[in-house]
């Protein structure tokens, strides 16, 4: 058997009139998400799952302890995933997000630089000579198919690095910073997170490298969703509460 392509052409409409009466039926009077039972599932960058979500999920089980969290990372397919309701929220720079879904900003980082504790800049300042004449440790994704920001943007001004180990998380990275002269460029609250598990030392990035806009979005018929709606506010509390410079909305 074979699917006509009239079939075909239901199959959007349909899933979304079921995500709809979903929906409706988490939709009750008076509801609180101490008694929500459910899964969500929250698509993050790194970035957002490092730092963001350990924090803001820290009282789950006393707030809301009937809800589980299945944390995935960034893939391709997103859109589609987000229209098929089988993500709830995403957490990830805002060129990654759809028009289809509603979003809001979340925080604004800026780029920093890590060195192992031993480097000889250690002690002393990183001039942009250094720092193209250095080796590097570069985080690429997807098996090397996504840059970073960091990598775009010396791509696209023409500097040139040398990678001298690629890596496929930033979680990677402090291990080859030790004991060696390699500097690596990430998230500057994510360097600050690592220098406290590692030891590695925070420097200003010399290169300019633009500031990067997180967002959180949500699949369209769970606005009103009551573990959605506590989800998105527990994250701006934490924004603020772990001082991430918030854009203006």
């Amino acid at each position: 058997m074979q699917v006509t392509p009239f079939g075909r052409s239901l199959m959007g409409p349909v899933r979304g009139v079921l995500l709809q009466a979903q929906a409706v039926t988490l939709r009750r009077p008076g509801s609180e998400v101490a008694s929500s039972q459910r899964t969500v599932t929250i698509v993050a960058s790194e970035f957002t799952a490092s730092v963001l979500l350990p924090h803001a999920l820290r009282h789950a089980t006393r707030d809301a302890p009937g809800l589980r969290f299945q944390i995935r990372p960034v893939a391709d397919h997103l859109p589609e995933e987000l229209d098929r309701g089988e993500v709830d929220v995403v957490l990830s720079p805002g060129e990654a997000m759809t028009t289809d879904h509603p979003s809001e900003p979340l925080f604004e980082a800026g780029y920093a630089c890590l060195i192992g504790s031993t480097h000889r800049f250690a002690q002393g300042g990183l001039t942009a000579s250094d720092y193209l004449a250095a080796r590097h440790v570069v985080v690429r994704w997807a098996s090397g198919r996504i840059q970073t920001q960091d990598s775009a943007t010396l791509a696209s001004a023409g500097m040139q690095r040398e990678a001298d180990v690629t890596v496929a998380s930033y979680t990677l990275v402090p291990q080859f910073l030790i004991d060696s002269d390699r500097i690596a460029t990430m998230p500057e609250p994510l360097a600050r997170q690592l220098t406290r598990q590692w030891p590695v030392t925070l420097l200003a990035c010399p290169v300019a490298i633009p500031t990067l806009s997180w967002r959180m979005q949500w699949q369209r018929y769970q606005s009103e969703d009551t573990a959605i709606v506590w989800l998105r506010d527990r994250l701006l509390a934490c924004v603020r509460e772990l001082g991430l410079a918030c854009p203006l909305r």
